[in-house]
């Protein structure tokens, strides 16, 4: 048997993924100490240019 983690993610947290990297979304995350694992929570890349 096999577990994998699954995070859900916001449209713009995708395109920023896309057009930043991985490491981008991540910074973004640990800056606004984001519930990354909150399918419910605010969108913090709304405010940002991407």
């Amino acid at each position: 048997m096999e577990f994998y983690r699954a995070i859900p993610v916001l449209e713009s947290e995708v395109r920023l993924k896309i057009a930043r990297g991985l490491a981008a979304l991540q910074a973004i995350w640990k800056e606004g100490r984001t519930p990354y694992w909150d399918p419910n929570r605010s969108d913090p890349v709304a405010d940002r240019d991407i």
